[in-house]
């Protein structure tokens, strides 16, 4: 998509590898990385997007799922214990097997496409907690899937 943007929030590991990539594909047009940002901006960021990449198939339980959520953002994430918890496909986004590129495209197009139908349920679900209750809601997804592996 030639009007297609990708802003990366936060810092990491691989931030310098990733800024090499975006370089040698040609991309700086389309990929930027922000680094760090205080809480309000990135809400800023999240309510002027369409959708919310979770790509990490490392961590379980995100508060950044429920902030994309807040804002109305659809989420497309890496299927793994404590994700699927939050994100229902076709309800709140789209859950991803594995880290393989093509799909995650194709569930990001589809969340985009049916975005409007998805943000009440996003900011619905995300409306549920406040701190009590989001800790509540991670012990109780943990205890759930250790329960049951």
């Amino acid at each position: 998509c030639s009007d297609c943007k990708m802003i990366v929030i936060g810092d990491g590991p691989m931030h310098i590898e990733l800024e090499q990539k975006i370089k040698q594909d040609n991309l700086s047009y389309a990929v930027f990385l922000l680094g760090n940002q205080n809480q309000e901006d990135v809400f800023k960021y999240l309510k002027s997007s369409d959708v919310f990449l979770f790509a990490s198939n490392g961590e379980g339980v995100s508060v950044s799922i429920l902030e994309a959520f807040a804002a109305g953002l659809p989420v497309v994430a890496c299927d793994v214990i404590g994700v699927r918890n939050l994100v229902k496909d076709g309800q709140t986004g789209y859950l991803a097997d594995g880290l393989n590129l093509d799909v995650y495209v194709e569930k990001m197009k589809t969340a985009v496409s049916e975005k409007d139908n998805l943000k009440k349920n996003c900011i619905s679900f995300a409306s549920r907690f406040d701190a009590h209750s989001l800790t509540n809601e991670i012990m109780s997804i943990i205890n759930y899937e250790y329960e049951n592996r």
